[in-house]
């Protein structure tokens, strides 16, 4: 389950009645801010996770920024990410999901598209090192596409910008995390699974109609399941599956997700 309204300390004796079996633990809230992870709360996190058998992973906050190259901004979202990895570290965390980034659109769109990934990659590249001594995997999203006429492009909202950072960053500690619904918006979540099978680290599943991300339980939108299900089933992929489906408590939108999963 996605834990974002409330600290995933409250969320154990729901988890345990509904066999909820992973917290995806997003960064943004007051509660889950970095620095309410202290020594104490993080002894506490690792004795309930050990003792219901629980696993868990970071989800950094969507302002964060991979694409800076201005000194001060670059460096304090670099900071944010390597404090992220270390606390990460002491829970025991799978991974952690992050996107790139985003740009201002701009009429040569493509150049600050390319200029922007570069920096990506970068900066990237210093965050691995860290990755690799705390042994932490970074899982990328891929993102919404912006709506007609936004000032913002996103970047990872294809599948080409995933291609230019995976081949330059030839790293076991960064990984995929495939949004299906962000998918729907763009190529499709089939197309990102036969590219980057070997990658996924994490799925993310809702619904949408292929206009805008929408986050509705599965069969409410366009999303063919049956076909998405069958590509994750012939890679293998086993987890874990975070619902993001806003309007349905994760357990009843897990047994959706179970029934469909079972007839795909």
């Amino acid at each position: 389950m996605n834990v974002y309204d409330e600290p995933v300390e409250h969320c154990i004796d729901y988890a345990l009645i509904h066999n909820i079996q992973h917290f995806e633990i997003n960064l943004t809230p007051r509660h889950s801010h970095l620095q309410t992870f202290t020594k104490n709360r993080i002894l506490n996190l690792q004795y309930l996770f050990q003792t219901h058998g629980f696993s868990s992973s970071f989800h950094a906050g969507s302002s964060l920024n991979l694409g800076y190259s201005e000194f001060f901004l670059k460096r304090k979202h670099i900071n944010h990410i390597i404090k992220s990895i270390k606390i990460g570290a002491k829970l025991g965390i799978t991974h952690i999901t992050l996107h790139l980034g985003s740009f201002v659109g701009h009429t040569v769109m493509n150049y600050f598209r390319r200029e922007t990934l570069k920096n990506v990659i970068k900066n990237l590249k210093i965050v691995l090192d860290i990755c690799n001594d705390y042994q932490v995997t970074l899982a990328l999203e891929n993102s919404a596409k912006m709506h007609s006429g936004s000032d913002i492009e996103m970047l990872g909202d294809n599948i080409n910008d995933f291609e230019i950072v995976y081949n330059q960053l030839d790293s076991p500690w960064l990984g995929f995390c495939l949004d299906i619904g962000h998918a729907n918006l763009n190529e499709g979540a089939v197309r990102y699974i036969e590219y980057f099978s070997d990658k996924i680290k994490c799925v993310h599943f809702h619904d949408n109609y292929g206009e805008s991300d929408q986050h509705f339980e599965i069969g409410n939108g366009t999303i063919v399941w049956d076909d998405v299900f069958k590509a994750l089933k012939k890679v293998k992929f086993k987890g874990p599956f975070v619902s993001e489906c806003f309007r349905m408590q994760p357990h009843k939108a897990f047994e959706l997700f179970i029934k469909t999963w079972e007839q795909a």
